[in-house]
């Protein structure tokens, strides 16, 4: 399940896309304002995170503010069960994730 900033305005045009969230019938009253929250919770701590990396390489904190400002950035949210052979299933093959930073919610469960 994916979700993102996109709401069609970020071009001007619509064509960056909406969210799509399960109906009624799924019977998730408070799942579309849980993981809009947990999507802005989550784009604050990259922005504390780049202001860090500028900090970082001797720059202002806001150096990459502007930059960043319109973004196309994303929530995946994905369940992986545990297999004893995982080799043998399905999964994302190994990657690299597009954009300039990505953050990881970790769990006991060793996947990366």
């Amino acid at each position: 399940f994916d979700v993102g900033a996109q709401d069609g305005l970020l071009d001007g045009r619509g064509l960056d896309g909406n969210n799509q969230w399960p109906d009624e019938s799924f019977n998730l009253p408070l799942f579309e304002s849980t993981v809009r929250e947990y999507y802005d919770e989550s784009l604050r701590v990259s922005r504390v995170l780049l202001r860090a990396m500028a900090l970082g390489l001797g720059m202002p904190a806001e150096h990459f503010d502007e930059d960043f400002a319109r973004h196309t950035s994303y929530l995946r949210l994905n369940y992986y069960p545990t297999y004893p052979n995982p080799e043998n299933f399905l999964c994302i093959s190994p990657h690299t994730d597009a954009g300039a930073l990505t953050v990881l919610s970790q769990s006991n469960v060793q996947s990366l």
